[in-house]
């Protein structure tokens, strides 16, 4: 199931991209869906399907032009916001005002990372292994 959606994220991502919209702003459309149910009054109740087809419609058609529009929900932003400014943080890659994104660049030869005398793929400081003078005992440190 995993393998299926991420093949259909990455051959349908334009056809997903009200969805993702819809995933980016959850915050704020949970918030809104409350306001508009309490605002309907009785009709919810008499029409759940409708009630329900409207409030998804609406939802995905709002997020879609919200993000493609402003980006971030008002929500989503305050929650980013607050934690960030409090902690003094640079804004992150994307917000107004920061840095580009810097692109990944592989480490010179000799350099930290550098794979040689590793075994099967593993660089020499993960996940505990490392290639000594010691005899193999067939455990990681």
């Amino acid at each position: 199931m995993l393998g299926l959606c991420l093949l259909t994220a990455r051959y349908g991502g334009r056809l997903l991209a009200p969805l993702t919209a819809t995933g980016a702003l959850a915050l704020t459309l949970y918030a809104g869906h409350i306001a508009l149910l309490a605002s309907l009054g009785e009709w919810p109740q008499t029409a759940p399907w409708s009630a329900t087809a409207l409030v998804a419609v609406l939802a995905v058609a709002s997020a879609w032009a919200w993000r493609g529009l402003v980006g971030r929900g008002p929500l989503e932003a305050l929650v980013h916001g607050v934690p960030v400014r409090v902690a003094g943080s640079p804004p992150t890659v994307g917000d107004p005002g920061s840095d580009r994104a810097p692109m990944p660049r592989g480490a010179a030869p000799g350099e930290a990372g550098d794979m040689e005398g590793t075994t099967a793929g593993r660089a020499a400081d993960t996940i505990g292994y490392r290639e000594s003078s010691e005899p193999h005992t067939g455990e990681a440190r």
